[in-house]
């Protein structure tokens, strides 16, 4: 979990148990405080039974989020409530034969765009980086920060979630950075994960004066032409809500897999936009219009209060 706390089984001083289960969790602002990701591969429904139980005996509000359906028998016996809240998307290299059998998939619209991007990149002389030691990390955080405060109008992730990322994970091997600069400027940026059998696209950021060099495309396929080379399983793309109608198209264009995304609750969930992250309450819009500093601020409260 990035090293927020040691999640294991527990309840919160609001009597809201919340747990974690995966290495990659993301952490969001929602209307309810906490949430358990049940693994990709499977669900063991000895695990959940005892996180359901724990909830129930604590009288405590549950959030499970699982990319496989929670068995109807788990469903009935706790009384949860099935919502389907976002699309994750990955790539499993195993279908093609190699990149270039891939890649000859890809429409042909994608391969006339990636080149005229890549022309673009050489003749603006902007220059790619890797960054395996995460020395870059600051500049990437401010640059998400400022993407998410004016675009989503949403607080970024803390910054100590992205230091202990730094602190925590073994540089070079299992996360890095792939960045674009203009002018010793860093204008597109993604923290990428990586482990044995899978490479993970899990934030990314693009300077809004820099948009229509597309370089977040750019990097992407990049990273997907190498998660083949090197013999990686999956290349996952993460979640997209079900709403984000242009995200999900972005990540289908690279002939990605799809599963849908489950939220179990032991409480009825209104389905309204009160909560933050949907970015269309009027605490969004006052959030979008103050100084950087206060922002950050408000940030760093507001994932102590919400959620890990």
């Amino acid at each position: 979990t990035y090293g927020y706390k040691n999640l294991g089984s527990c309840v919160d001083n609001n009597n809201t148990a919340y747990f974690s289960h995966i290495p990659f969790l993301k952490s969001v602002i929602t209307n309810s405080p906490f949430m358990f990701q049940a693994p990709l591969l499977g669900i063991d429904e000895g695990l959940l039974s005892s996180y359901v139980e724990l909830a129930k005996e604590k009288n405590a509000k549950l959030i499970l989020k699982s990319k496989h359906r929670v068995p109807e028998s788990i469903m009935a016996k706790f009384s949860l409530n099935e919502t389907i809240i976002s699309n994750y998307h990955y790539i499993d290299t195993s279908k093609f034969d190699d990149f270039l059998h891939y890649k000859s998939n890809l429409s042909k619209n994608f391969k006339k765009n990636y080149n005229r991007l890549k022309n673009k990149i050489v003749n603006n002389d902007i220059k790619i980086f890797i960054d395996k030691e995460l020395n870059q990390l600051d500049e990437f955080y401010d640059l998400l920060f400022r993407m998410y405060k004016k675009k989503d109008k949403i607080p970024a992730q803390p910054h100590r979630l992205f230091r202990n990322i730094k602190q925590n994970f073994r540089l070079g091997r299992s996360v890095y950075l792939v960045s674009g600069f203009y002018n010793e400027r860093m204008i597109c940026s993604l923290l990428m994960f990586k482990s044995e059998h899978m490479v993970e696209y899990a934030w990314g950021a693009t300077d809004r004066k820099f948009l229509k060099y597309g370089l977040s495309t750019y990097l992407l396929f990049n990273e997907v032409e190498k998660c083949f080379n090197h013999g990686n399983r999956f290349f996952s793309f993460g979640c997209s809500g079900i709403q984000d109608h242009g995200l999900n198209t972005f990540k289908e264009r690279f002939l990605c897999d799809k599963k849908e995304v489950f939220q179990y609750t032991n409480f009825q969930n209104k389905g309204d936009n009160t909560d933050l992250a949907s970015g269309k309450t009027k605490l969004n819009e006052i959030y979008s219009r103050l100084p950087d500093f206060l922002a950050k601020i408000f940030g760093e409260i507001a994932f102590k209060i919400i959620g890990p």
